[in-house]
């Protein structure tokens, strides 16, 4: 879209400037998504997690173990149903409640 000015030069000059300033935005927007979905991959936590956590702390990770961290992998109230089931288990309190952190993250 060529902005007409007095002197015909100028407006190649003044298109050119908007080109660049359109492009700028575009992969600093893109940047930015890119930036956000790089960031938020690494955070997000599995079931992996969970039971590796617990089989570094010596614990045995067997079924149990691991339905316990699918359930601490779901949103809302599950993360206390994930710490009791592995509590009865025999996993620490504080090893339980990280585990399902973990699981939920």
């Amino acid at each position: 879209m060529p902005i007409i000015t007095k002197s015909g030069g100028s407006s190649v000059i003044i298109r050119k400037k908007i080109l660049g300033a359109a492009a700028a935005l575009f992969m600093t927007t893109t940047a930015l998504i890119a930036g956000t979905v790089a960031v938020a991959t690494p955070a997000h936590a599995t079931v992996n997690d969970c039971r590796q956590y617990l089989k570094d702390r010596g614990y045995r990770v067997g079924e149990k173990v691991t339905g316990a961290c699918r359930v601490g992998r779901s949103e809302g109230k599950a993360h206390p149903i994930c710490n009791d089931v592995l509590w009865r288990l025999g996993v620490r309190a504080r090893h339980a409640d990280i585990a399902c952190d973990l699981a939920n993250a």
